[in-house]
Order: C-alpha cells, then sequence, then structure tokens
C-alpha cells in the first residue's frame, strides 16, 4: 500500500491540488483515486491558467468558444465549469460511497471580486448551478469581504471550501460563519445534512514569508518551524470548536462537520524535506490537499505517523510564543500573506484572461487577413525553424526582452538591452496620444505644408505613411527628406510656401550631420524671409510662436544636442522620445506618430490596432497561431537551408511598404554573414526562372484586385516554391503592419542568431543579407566598358555603368554584361545594381521596375546550374525623396533609446494638460481618472483602498496614500474631483478637504449627491475662499471609452478652472454648465429620474410581449429591430438588447431593483414644486415593491376581499 492510501487509514483525506482536461479524460484522476487513494480535487486560478495556457489540451474548444464571439472571461468560465462538472462525475461513485465525506472538486469565485461581499456571493451561487453537482465546493477566499460571504453561501445550502487562511483569528472567524450560515438556515427550516465545508489553512507560504523575517532577527532555531506550529495550533482550534454546544446542537440536527484542509503543502525552500508539510501534519477529519510533485515524493519516501499533528503541541506554542518575543507579529504577517495570496490568484486569471484574449486576437486575424502557407518543397526547412522557435522559447524571450535571444556575445546583448523599448512603447504613447492630436491640430491651423529632415531607419516609417495614405482631411501635405543630394533637397520644398511649411527635425542622437545640415540649410531660408525678403513670414498675435524658430519641432532623445539647440534657438516644440527603442523600431513612437499625427491619421486607432496585433503575437499565443512569429521562424528556417532570399510579392497600393520591410530585413538580420536577402518590387517571373533559394511573401489589401499579381502567386506556389502570405482590412493596416512587421523581424533574427539590435555605424558593411549569396554582383556609378574583362575584388565582381538616362536598351546591355559574368560562378548569386533616381519622383521607380524583369531569365538561361537563377535588388526602388541607388547595402541606421513621455518645450496646446485630483477610485472613479490620463492630464489618484490607486499609477497616475500626499502633490489653484457615495461618506470627505486646501482652489463633487446639500457645502467652502462645483455625471461604465455627460453647477470662474478636464471627460456636446452650485446635481438628479420611468416602461412593454398569445416571439430580435429607426430607440434599449441576447429569459437575473436616491428625491420636488410626475414616481414605487418578497399591504388586501366578499385566499 503507497503512503497516500495509508492516510485515508488513519483518517486523513488526500487530494490533488491539480486539474486538467487531459486529467480527466485520460483516466488518469480515476487512477489516481484507485491507485493512491487519492479523494479530491482543488483548482484556483494559477492552476487553471496553467492547464488551460501551457498545453493544446483545450485547443479545439477555445477555437470554438472564440468563433462564438464569447468574452475571455466567458471562455474562462465555460471551460472551467466543465472540467469541475467532469471531475465531479469521475469523483461522485466516491462521493456516494463515502456518504458524502470525500470526493470533491472546488472551483474557486474570481479574485476580482473578492473584496465585493455581495458579488462573492451572487457568483457563488452562479457557479453552484452551472456546475450543478453535489460533490462541489465552491472557493471563497478568507479575507475580510468573504467571511459574510461564507455565511451567506452556507445558508444558500452552498457547499464552501473557504481558502487563503493563514492565522489562527481569521480560521476562529471561518468556523463561526459557517455555524451561522447553517443556523440561519435551520431557523428557515431547511435541511442541512447535504452541506459540506473545508477551511483550507495554508502551511508553506507561512514559512516562506517568517522564515525572511527570523532570519533578521538572527533566531535560526525557529527557520521551518513556524508554518507547522501555526497549523498544529489550527488543529486544535478545530477541535475545541467542534466540542462546543453550539456544534453539538447542529451536529444533532444533521450538520456536518468543517475539516481542515492543509494547503500550499509542496516544500518552497529546498533545504527542508520535501514532505515537511505532509509528514508533520497527518490528523483524523483532516484532508491535505498536495501538488502532484509533492505526492510523488511522500509515496517515494514519506512515512506516515498517524497523528503527528498531535505531537508536540506545546512545544509549537512555545514556538510561536518566542516568535512573538523576538517583534515578530504572525497575525500581521497572515494578514499581508491573505493580500498576497488574492493578488497572486488574480494575476493568475489575469494572465489566464490576457491569453485567452491573445488567441482570440490571434484567431481573429487569421481569419480576417486570410493568411495562408504554402511552404511546398521546403517544407521541411520550414518546420525546423519553427521547432526552433519552440525549443528556444523565442516568443516569450522576446517578450521577456532577452536580450540573449539573437546573440551570445555580452556587448550585443548589451547594446539590445537598451533596444527593446518598442515591445511595449505603446502604452507609453497613449499618454501623449491627445496632445499629438491637439498639436496636430494646431499645426494645421498655421502651415499647410511639412517636411521631416531626417536620416536612416527612423525616417522609414513616416515616408511609407505619406506614400500609402497621404495627406488626410485636416493633414498637412508631408515629404521625408533623408537625401543630401543637392536636387532632392531643393525637391524637397518644391511647390511649397515656405512661410506656411512645418519642418520636423527628426534626430535620436541629435549629432546627425545631415541632419544637422538640413536644418541650417532651411533656418537660414526662413531666416531670410523673417528678414523681409520675397515671401515674408506672415505677422503672428501675441499669443502665438514667432520668428523662424516657430517653423521647426524637434523630434530627439532627452538632453541630446538637438533638445538643447531647440531650446535654445526657439523651436515650436520638441516632442523627446523615450530612449530604449532603436531607429528601426521607431514607427510607434514619436518618430513615426508625430509625422503621423500631421498627416491626419488617427494616432489613437493607430495605436488601438498596433496592440491588438501585439496581443495576437504574444508569447501565450502558440505558434501555429502566433503569425508575426511563425513568419519570422520560417523564414529564418529556410534561410538555414540556405533559402535566404526573402521575396516580397505586394499589390499595388502596399508597394512602398515592401521597400521599407526590405531595409528593415537587411539591416535587422544582415550581420556576421547571417542575413537573410530581401527581395522588393521585382515583379512576378515565371515559376521555373526561380530556383530554390527564394521565399515568397504576399502581401496585399482587401478589396484590391490585381488579377496579374494573384495569378503569379498562384503558379509560384503550384510550382512548389514556399510561399506565404496575408491580405490586409482597408484602413486598419497601418497599425498592423507596424507591430506584425517588428515582431516577425526579431523573431527571424532570432533564428538566425542575428544581432537584429546591433547599431552599425553609417556606410559600414556588415555582410547583410549575404549569409549563403556567395557571389555579389555591385555595379556602381561609372563608366561602363563593356569590352573590358570582368575585375575581381575580395571575391566580388564588379562592373559600373552610369544610367544617366535609364532607357530599357541601356539597362538590358548593362544585366546582360552581369549575366556574362554571372555564369561563370556557383549558385546563389545575387545582383546589386545602384542607380540614381529624381527625388520625389513618383513614376521612376516604377519605369525601374520594369528592368527588374530582364535579369531573372538572362542571368540564370544556359548557366549549367539549375538553381543559380539570380535575385536582382534595387534599393529603395519604392522610396524617396533623393538620388535613390537601386541597389542593396549597409545604410547606416542607428539604433537608439527612449524614456517614459513627457511633455517637453514651451509649447501649450489650445486646452493645456491640467493637475488634478481624483477621490475615489470605484468604477466610475478610476475610468474616469483612465480617461483624464489617455487625454495627456496628469491625476494623482487616492482611494482608502491604496492598491487601487498603485493600479491606476500603471496608466500613469501619481498614487497618493493619504489626503496630505494630494494636496502636496498639487500645484496651486488645486483641483480635486471626489467621486465617492452620497451621503456622510461625501461630507466627511469635503470637509477634511477643506481644511487641508488653500484660497482658490477647487473641490468638484462628481457623485450623486442631493443637490440641497451642494447648494449648502458650495456656500460653506465659499465663506474659506474654496470654490466647489457639483458635476452631475453620467455614462456608467462605458464612460471610459464613450466619455461622460457632465452637467456642472458652480460658479464661472470655478468652471473655467475645470474646464480642461471637464472637456477631457465629456464627448463632444457633452458638456454643459449648467448655472450656479446645486444645478448639476439638480439635472442630474431629474435625468435619474426620466431614467427611471424609461426603465419601467420598457420592463412593462417585454413583460407585455413576453406573456403574449404568440409563444415564438424574440424578445432579443424585438430588441434589436427597436434600435433601427424606432421611435423608441435609446442607449437604455441598446442595453437591453445586449442582456436579452445573453439571456433570452433573463433568468440568471434576480427581479430586485434597487434605487440610489436619485429617484426619491425627484418625486419630493415634483411634490414640492406642484408638478405632477406619476410615471417617475410609479416607477420609484415599482422598485420599492421588486424587493418585497412577501408584501403585508397584499396580505392585508387579501384577507379584506376574504372578509368581505368570502374570495378564496391563497394559503401561506
Amino acid at each position: 500500500m503507497k503512503p497516500s492510501q495509508m492516510l485515508n487509514e488513519v483518517g486523513q483525506s488526500p487530494w490533488l491540488d491539480l486539474i486538467g482536461r487531459k486529467l480527466i479524460q485520460s483516466g488518469e484522476l480515476l487512477r489516481f483515486t484507485l491507485e493512491d487513494g487519492i479523494r479530491g480535487v482543488t483548482a484556483n486560478p494559477a492552476i487553471f491558467e496553467k492547464a488551460i495556457v501551457e498545453s493544446d489540451e483545450y485547443d479545439d474548444e477555445l477555437s470554438r468558444l472564440i468563433e462564438a464571439g464569447r468574452t475571455p472571461m466567458e471562455i474562462y468560465e465555460t471551460l472551467a465549469v466543465g472540467d469541475v462538472r467532469s471531475g465531479c462525475d469521475v469523483l461522485r461513485p466516491l462521493f456516494d460511497r463515502l456518504s458524502g465525506k470525500d470526493g470533491f472538486v472546488s472551483l474557486e469565485v474570481s479574485p476580482f471580486i473578492a473584496r465585493d461581499t455581495r458579488a462573492t456571493v451572487e457568483e457563488a451561487k452562479r457557479f453552484w448551478k452551472a456546475v450543478d453537482r453535489s460533490n462541489l465546493f465552491i472557493k471563497i477566499p478568507a479575507n475580510p469581504e468573504g467571511i459574510p460571504a461564507i455565511r451567506e453561501a452556507t445558508a444558500a445550502g452552498i457547499s464552501v471550501n473557504i481558502t487563503l487562511i493563514f492565522s489562527n483569528t481569521v480560521y476562529q472567524q471561518v468556523i463561526d460563519a459557517y455555524m451561522a450560515g447553517l443556523e440561519d438556515r435551520l431557523a428557515k427550516g431547511l435541511p442541512v445534512a447535504q452541506i459540506h465545508s473545508v477551511a483550507s489553512f495554508f502551511v508553506s507560504r507561512v514559512d516562506t514569508a517568517a522564515d525572511k523575517l527570523i532570519e533578521q532577527k538572527g533566531e535560526k532555531s525557529l527557520l521551518g518551524k513556524i508554518a507547522v506550529a501555526n497549523a498544529k495550533e489550527a488543529y486544535q482550534v478545530y477541535l475545541r470548536s467542534i466540542a462546543t454546544p453550539r456544534w453539538k446542537a447542529l451536529e444533532a440536527k444533521g450538520a456536518t462537520r468543517q475539516r481542515p484542509l492543509w494547503a500550499s503543502t509542496g516544500t518552497k525552500n529546498k533545504a527542508y524535506s520535501d514532505v515537511l508539510y505532509v509528514e508533520t501534519l497527518i490528523g483524523r477529519e483532516t484532508v491535505n490537499t498536495m501538488p502532484l510533485a509533492t505526492l510523488q515524493a511522500f509515496n517515494e519516501h514519506g512515512k506516515v505517523v498517524p497523528d503527528s499533528v498531535l505531537q508536540g503541541v506545546d512545544e509549537a506554542r512555545a514556538q510561536l510564543a518566542r516568535l512573538s518575543q523576538i517583534g515578530i507579529d504572525l497575525e500581521e504577517v497572515c494578514r499581508k500573506l491573505t493580500d498576497e495570496g488574492l493578488e497572486l490568484f488574480s494575476t493568475a486569471l489575469k494572465n489566464l484572461l490576457h491569453a485567452i484574449g491573445a488567441r482570440s486576437e490571434a484567431q481573429r486575424f487569421r481569419k480576417a487577413h486570410k493568411v495562408d502557407e504554402r511552404l511546398g518543397r521546403r517544407k521541411e526547412a520550414a518546420e525546423q525553424g519553427l521547432q526552433t522557435a519552440v525549443a528556444k522559447k523565442v516568443s516569450a524571450r522576446l517578450w521577456a526582452k532577452d536580450a540573449g535571444l539573437w546573440s551570445a556575445d555580452p556587448k550585443h546583448q548589451e547594446v539590445a538591452k537598451n533596444r527593446l523599448g518598442w515591445l511595449d512603447v505603446t502604452q507609453k504613447m497613449r499618454h501623449d496620444a491627445f496632445e499629438l492630436a491637439s498639436f496636430a491640430k494646431e499645426a494645421a491651423q498655421r502651415f499647410r505644408h511639412c517636411v521631416l529632415l531626417g536620416m536612416g531607419g527612423s525616417s522609414l516609417c513616416p515616408d511609407v505613411l505619406a506614400r500609402v495614405f497621404g495627406k488626410q482631411p485636416g493633414g498637412l501635405d508631408l515629404r521625408v527628406l533623408d537625401s543630401t543630394a543637392p536636387d532632392a533637397v531643393r525637391r524637397s520644398v518644391e511647390g511649397f510656401d515656405l512661410s506656411r511649411t512645418l519642418f520636423l527635425v527628426s534626430s535620436k542622437s541629435g549629432t546627425t550631420t545631415e541632419v544637422n545640415s538640413f536644418y541650417r540649410h532651411f533656418r537660414k531660408l526662413l531666416d531670410g524671409l523673417e528678414a523681409g525678403t520675397p515671401g515674408q513670414l506672415p505677422q503672428r498675435d501675441a499669443k502665438s510662436q514667432s520668428g523662424a524658430g516657430s517653423h521647426f519641432v524637434a523630434i530627439t532623445d532627452p538632453g541630446s544636442p538637438l533638445h538643447q539647440l531647440a531650446q535654445k534657438e526657439g523651436f515650436w516644440r520638441t516632442w523627446v522620445n523615450p530612449p530604449d527603442i532603436g531607429g528601426r523600431y521607431s514607427a510607434l513612437s514619436f518618430f513615426g506618430l508625430v509625422p503621423a499625427a500631421l498627416l491626419g491619421l488617427d494616432v489613437g486607432k493607430l495605436l488601438d490596432e498596433a496592440d491588438r496585433v501585439a496581443l495576437a503575437s504574444h508569447a501565450r499565443v502558440p505558434l501555429k497561431e502566433n503569425l508575426a512569429v511563425r513568419l519570422g521562424a520560417i523564414a529564418g528556417g529556410c534561410a538555414r537551408a540556405k533559402c535566404d532570399k526573402l521575396t516580397l510579392l505586394s499589390s499595388p497600393r502596399l508597394r512602398p511598404f515592401g521597400a521599407w520591410v526590405e531595409q528593415l530585413v537587411a539591416e535587422s538580420t544582415g550581420k556576421s554573414g547571417r542575413g537573410i536577402l530581401p527581395v522588393d518590387g521585382e515583379p512576378p517571373g515565371a515559376a521555373e526562372v526561380y530556383g530554390n533559394d527564394r521565399l515568397f511573401v504576399a502581401l496585399w489589401l482587401a478589396g484590391e484586385h490585381a488579377p496579374e499579381h494573384e495569378l503569379a502567386v498562384q503558379s509560384l506556389t503550384e510550382a512548389g516554391h514556399p510561399r506565404a502570405g496575408r491580405g490586409g482590412g482597408e484602413g486598419e493596416d497601418e497599425g498592423v503592419a507596424l507591430r506584425r512587421k517588428g515582431a516577425a523581424r526579431r523573431a527571424g533574427a532570432a533564428r538566425r542568431r542575428a544581432g537584429a539590435l546591433l547599431q552599425p555605424g553609417a556606410r559600414r558593411d556588415l555582410a547583410q543579407g549575404g549569409g549563403h549569396a556567395r557571389g555579389r554582383e555591385h555595379i556602381e556609378p561609372g563608366p561602363l566598358d563593356r569590352r573590358a574583362p570582368c575585375p575581381r575584388a575580395r571575391g566580388r565582381i564588379r562592373r559600373a555603368a552610369r544610367l544617366r538616362d535609364p532607357r530599357r536598351r541601356a539597362a538590358r546591355r548593362l544585366l546582360q554584361a552581369a549575366g556574362r559574368s554571372a555564369r561563370r560562378h556557383p549558385p546563389g548569386l545575387y545582383v546589386r545594381i545602384r542607380a540614381s533616381l529624381p527625388a520625389f519622383d513618383r513614376t521612376a521607380p516604377q519605369g525601374w521596375s520594369e528592368y527588374r524583369r530582364v535579369p531573372a531569365g538572362d542571368l540564370g538561361r544556359g548557366s549549367g546550374h539549375p538553381h543559380s537563377r539570380t535575385a536582382v535588388r534595387f534599393r529603395h526602388a519604392l522610396r524617396g525623396p533623393g538620388p535613390r541607388r537601386l541597389g542593396w547595402s549597409s545604410s547606416g541606421s542607428r539604433c537608439w533609446k527612449s524614456a517614459p513621455p513627457r511633455y517637453g518645450g514651451e509649447w501649450r496646446r489650445v486646452e493645456a494638460a491640467m493637475q488634478i485630483a481624483m477621490l475615489g477610485l470605484g468604477r466610475m472613479g478610476a475610468n474616469m481618472a483612465q480617461r483624464l490620463l489617455l487625454r495627456g492630464h496628469k491625476v494623482i489618484a487616492y482611494d482608502v483602498d491604496p492598491r487601487r490607486a498603485t493600479e491606476l499609477s500603471a496608466h500613469g497616475a501619481l498614487p497618493a496614500t493619504t489626503l496630505d500626499e494630494v494636496v502636496a502633490a498639487l500645484q496651486p489653484p488645486r483641483v480635486v474631483w471626489t467621486m465617492v457615495p452620497a451621503g456622510r461618506i461625501t461630507e466627511e470627505l469635503i470637509t477634511s478637504l477643506a481644511a487641508k486646501l488653500s484660497r482658490g482652489d477647487l473641490i468638484i463633487d462628481g457623485g450623486n449627491s442631493n443637490f440641497k446639500d451642494s447648494m449648502r457645502r458650495a456656500q460653506e467652502l465659499q465663506q474659506r475662499g474654496l470654490f466647489f462645483m457639483d458635476a452631475g455625471t453620467s455614462g456608467g461604465v462605458w464612460g471610459l471609452k464613450n466619455g461622460y455627460c457632465l452637467m456642472v453647477g458652480g460658479s464661472p470662474e470655478a468652471f473655467r478652472l475645470a474646464r480642461p478636464a471637464l472637456e477631457a471627460l465629456a464627448p463632444e456636446n457633452g458638456l454643459l454648465h449648467t448655472g450656479p452650485a446645486g444645478s448639476g446635481h439638480f439635472t442630474k438628479m431629474v435625468h435619474n429620474g426620466i431614467e427611471y420611468g424609461l426603465m419601467a416602461a420598457y420592463g412593462e412593454g417585454f413583460e407585455i410581449l413576453r406573456t403574449a398569445p404568440f409563444p415564438n416571439l424574440e424578445l432579443p430580435a424585438i430588441a434589436k429591430v427597436w434600435l433601427h429607426g424606432s421611435v423608441v430607440r435609446s442607449w437604455l434599449l441598446e442595453l437591453l438588447a445586449d442582456a436579452l441576447g445573453k439571456d433570452p429569459r433573463l433568468e440568471h437575473v434576480q427581479g430586485y431593483v434597487e434605487d440610489s436616491g436619485e429617484g426619491r428625491w425627484t418625486v419630493q420636488a415634483a411634490i414640492d414644486q406642484n408638478v405632477p410626475a406619476p410615471v417617475i414616481t410609479l416607477s420609484l414605487l415599482e422598485r420599492i415593491a421588486s424587493r418585497q418578497r412577501e408584501s403585508f399591504n397584499a396580505k392585508v388586501q387579501a384577507a379584506l376581499r376574504n372578509e368581505f366578499g368570502g374570495h378564496e385566499v391563497k394559503k401561506a
């Protein structure tokens, strides 16, 4: 007999702290019960996270639920409930055989609601009904809010597993709550024999926490002793509780004992025995729930000592006493452990929901964008790349910012550590999205044109955005200048009015010579205009920026020479970029977003789309669904098999994007001779022209029909060439492309072990793109002598020609000359052509694309090598401005870093960012604070629960733990917004604030206070020299996204002081200054009264529909059709349609309707003002009636009808 089976013989039930679909469906769980004596299963969010995310057991059902449009929380609950129900079914025979003593499976309520007693009870009831199994335990935490929930759930007939018990004081409260729940049930005449309970007392975590404090005190004799001592004392508490008259009375009526359950029994400290918390805590009527590793260790070498939990009790108490003597408060340790436990479970559930959301987004993207892979003859190489990506955990390491992913060289890793800010840059940029939009709006009022002065990687994104999307309504005509050729500089402003032109000076380091030269050139021109030459700059009013400097905006790293220059020479604005992003990866930082905003693109939407792609590319998304990392792994695997020419086949509208990808792939992978050679702009040829060194990537926009392109792609696929492809959604590809391209590029570089984040010097050749392209043809500018032999230099073949007039015949002669040389060399050759094109010439690149058709056939024909078909690369073929070298070389793009976004320079937008404190961070308060942050305001966050303020700090808020900290953090005149329940709490908070604020400060009450209280408070605060406003706030949980309707009462001075924040919170036309103090809350009060009436009308109408003589009326469909063109359409009806869509008969909703006071006040105001308001009044009375299960009023009426008329009465 195994030791775990022997535990059953001595009165202890071993349970397994594990759950999972494979465990249940494979028969493994049943085997544990038969062979190991396991009598129950426990689970928590952390266990479900591991089961669902780290295995493929749930893939099919996940896909089905995602396809059905379920939310991540709905998916989690569906999977968890299904597993628990199946586990209960497996253990049901055991449950029946043991008369309900064992055979349980536990399901935990959401840790997100652990601080809400009512929500915890409702969710316990919901889960109990959903699983619908007698051998289910609902887990409720033993935090202060959980204790009353235990009582209510028990009284409701639910078997409860109380979790996260660390303290014996709390344990006694748990015992009392269980007994009280049973007593409540018996008082109603309900049975209790079917109700079971266990109290999960956590063990090993106590040692983990206590040992740290003990080591500080130097009391080594207590190390590893406190957890067991604490548990042994808990068992004594249990024994005392079952000996009380109170329990004996309950037991006599059929109540079952609440057994102690030892949880967290896996040993954390490797210096202790791995079965320490099993061997020492064996006792009758106890449970030990063990992780699988602990169970295996106990069966291998554990010893069963009956009633070991009763041994050494005096010694245990002495140890606990000694702990107190050395100044360690065990109760405080346990309190912190409870909070940490809730946080750990919350984090686990949050991570699980994030992973499910990521997979949902990945599957949605794959379906929406028609992603397709046909790997043909390179399937084996691609699969090898994918396997390597999984083995090296590329995705997880990428998101963990593991610098060792790309190189083992410590120097390279040091560089990479400071180049990974692009992974979370969107969160930083969101704080400035509103300010970017305001900046772009003001720029459009002052300027018509914009020229970006830049060099290298950071100018790639703006150029592509300008070429693909162009000037949007309300935007500027933007050009990118990144060539020092005189003709390019001249053409960059050709046709522009310099007096209406804005210049973006873009340089990460602030020391780029070319950029500095551009600035000096155009500054000189503008200084000349200011001096009075023709085209003189217009005069500006006193509030505007003046002088030539106001035409310049800098984008650079903090403290760079350019940053200093901008301050010195009066630039209009400086955008200080976070310093941990490389130039090639800067598209979603200020280097890309400032030009995007100026073009008129919606920066917020771009960031939203980028975040969706980041989610779909996250580490928790398996590789088969993770398209970005998958593409990189496939490209890397193919490149290792000498299929290293990544050929882009872009639809016409996406061609400029291909040139950018070409540059980025070459720069990011072309290190140490391991690069992938990107080929862009080459018109598709016949399938037989290409050798085995090509991997084709087809890209197209949805709705863009290019038959020639599509047929060529199909032909290549049918011939067995490896091909990956995806289509894009119209209008959404900018953000999607920026994110996905970055992840794929770094994944491919990781597979090749190429230093994707290295910083090459300008013009330095790092053998980019040539890992397997052994012969390179460089056709450089210079005279062409067709009779001269082909010179060789360091393994390269050189031939030159000056193409002043790039006609087709000249191009063909040139390429044929290269071909004659190429045929004498082995497979893998590629040709590089460098040529100059006119700056900003949109037609020249298209002309050059014709010459690409020549070499692919000519250079391969008759060579004797079936795989020597030659890739021809034209550098920047679709990029401007400037003379373009149509070829490929090291561009010298620089890597750069960035810091938390800050407001730089002296510029202030029309409605300047302001400081505001938000006090009360419930659902609305927290969402309002986030909306303010998203619109560039600085928020000091305060709540009686400091964790809420800490959580909000992740969005950029400054957390405060006291009102004194709030006041100290604000600059006068201070603006403080209170968002707390009306009544006593509001009164006390405003009174406390008033004592701490100074004259001229403003308090805004955004809660639902009575308007008479608001009038009084305004008068009282005015005597102190303080402003007061009452802000009626409507918008509910949707306000973060849609904005809040604000009805604001107060003086005009106070309204002006708060206006920037009010306008940030409200949607367009959603803000009204209603009048003096009190009028805002009065207006909101009537608003809520009307809401009562509307809701009642909808309720009555839909009940009539539900009871109609037509049995097939679909209430959800009726609600939806009324939303379109009907006179009764409204947002409330839209919400009702959503609710009916989830639960058509509202079977999961109790007809119990609260009122929060405004309806009563509205009815009272109507009485005071002699206004008949029957609809609002009756709707209020209906809410009150809904809360009465047995109305005495109704009983009186029924009794009277019986007395005077003999009418029948239904007996109670």
